[in-house]
């Protein structure tokens, strides 16, 4: 529309299509590096209001923002863009969250590895002491009952874990 001088400080007037909210025009401003004092959207005349401080800057934002920029085009290009974002955002999400999925199991393997490792490692030494106790009683040809239900017992307790 035009430009206008006002109590020192001064404006330039965009028609707004219906739809736009405030909020949106904030970021259209700010992506096209407008720096504005204060916005005023009128709904009844759908006028936008941009005070700045500056001349200067009303010559250089007047050509930054068209007089069609908040039109009803323009607000349809905003919401594909919007769309657009959106799913950029949630494909991006998905992505990390898969990757984070993957990392996790993977460093879960790992433990589980370890840990399987270390179980058998156990079990070995254990049953390599209790081959050592029953090879000391075969030689000392000393077997009694008491000795062989304690040696029974620790079997199957190896047993078990190696399951």
């Amino acid at each position: 529309m035009a430009k206008r001088l006002y109590r020192d400080q001064h404006i330039i007037l965009r028609t707004v299509y219906h739809r736009f909210k405030l909020h949106q025009i904030k970021n259209i401003l700010r992506n096209r590096d407008v720096r504005y004092i204060h916005l005023k959207l009128d709904k009844s005349s759908q006028v936008l209001s941009i005070r700045m401080k500056r001349s200067s800057l009303i010559d250089l934002y007047f050509d930054r923002l068209p007089g069609d920029l908040f039109d009803k085009e323009h607000y349809q290009q905003h919401q594909v863009l919007k769309k657009r974002f959106l799913a950029q955002e949630i494909n991006e999400w998905e992505e990390d969250s898969l990757q984070k999925i993957k990392q996790t199991a993977q460093e879960c393997r790992q433990v589980l590895i370890e840990y399987e490792n270390n179980q058998l490692i156990a079990v070995e030494t254990q049953l390599s002491q209790l081959t050592e106790q029953l090879k000391a009683m075969r030689k000392e040809n000393e077997f009694n009952e008491i000795d062989l239900d304690r040696l029974k017992a620790k079997f199957t307790v190896l047993t078990q874990q190696f399951i």
